[in-house]
């Protein structure tokens, strides 16, 4: 875990995509400061999770990316 986290501290959850050969592809470690973002329940977090989502995604629509940071917004309130 520590490998894949670069040191990014922070709490629960701390999340990663990988490919199908365990490469990491994104993490939940905000780029700039390199916090772990949590649940992705706040503006910055939920544009953080869709920008990682965007990037990796292979068969995902955008209504459905808008979807999941939907789900996120409502169980943050």
């Amino acid at each position: 875990m520590k490998p894949i986290r670069d040191g990014a501290q922070g709490g629960i959850p701390w999340f990663v995509i990988l490919d199908a050969s365990g490469q990491k592809l994104a993490t939940s470690n905000d780029l700039k400061t390199g916090e772990n973002i949590g649940f992705p329940g706040e503006e910055r977090g939920q544009i953080h999770f869709a920008n990682m989502l965007n990037r990796t995604r292979q068969r995902m629509t955008e209504q459905e990316i808008e979807s999941k940071i939907k789900s996120a917004t409502d169980i943050g309130t």
